[in-house]
């Protein structure tokens, strides 16, 4: 019985001490990638060395290599992670039994918040994603492939049943994925608009053009 209980001791300390070292992993992983983000969007990924991230978030360099392999694969977790938070964040919109015009507004109200209150992260991936090497770039890619066929699929719903009229989804989803990414170059956190006011901007905008009749679009054929 003795050897049995010392056993169980000895797992149950095993246990503890790998949820620390677990636990501590994900806090020097997590300062990091918040000290990095950070120098990635106001110095740009190239102008961003190691030692910066090292020298911010008080750690050696060793220990960044420890976790990450090469700046690369920092501004890769970047980018992955929040655009892996950004699909987890709009699917069940996309899923959800409510009209289209309502999944729309929704859809956009939240990609505006995780992009602009997130701009060392979220923001990271298409403010530098060029800068992955190719392999990791298409990893990038491909998500963002699926994050924009979710927002694509609630613009078709709407065309299907008739209550938004535009020609072609595809086109559609890009021009107005262009324009909400498009904050990115101008939105200031300390400007006179909160993500929220541009969001609904942005919808208004949006709907107003998608809801336009036939007779009211411009031509640009022959008069």
């Amino acid at each position: 019985m003795g050897n049995i209980s010392h056993r169980k001791n000895e797992e149950g300390r095993s246990m503890k001490t790998k949820k620390i070292q677990s636990a501590r992993v994900e806090l020097n992983r997590g300062k990091i990638l918040d000290t990095a983000g950070y120098f990635f969007w106001q110095k740009g990924y190239i102008a961003t060395s190691i030692d910066d991230i090292a020298k911010a978030a008080k750690m050696n360099k060793a220990s960044i290599y420890y976790y990450f392999k090469n700046k690369a694969a920092i501004l890769h977790e970047l980018g992955t992670m929040n655009m892996q938070a950004m699909i987890d964040q709009v699917l069940p919109i996309a899923n959800s039994d409510m009209p289209p015009e309502e999944k729309l507004r929704l859809f956009i109200i939240k990609h505006i918040q995780l992009l602009l209150l997130n701009l060392n992260h979220t923001g990271i991936g298409y403010k530098e994603r060029k800068h992955l090497p190719p392999k990791l770039f298409q990893i990038y890619i491909k998500m963002r492939d699926e994050y924009e066929g979710i927002f694509r699929r609630i613009l078709e719903e709407g065309i299907q049943e008739g209550s938004l009229e535009c020609t072609d989804a595809k086109v559609a989803s890009l021009l107005i994925m262009g324009l909400l990414n498009s904050t990115l170059q101008w939105y200031r956190p300390e400007g006179r608009l909160s993500p929220d006011d541009i969001a609904c901007e942005i919808y208004a905008f949006i709907s107003n053009g998608l809801k336009l009749g036939a007779d009211r679009r411009v031509s640009i054929g022959n008069e």
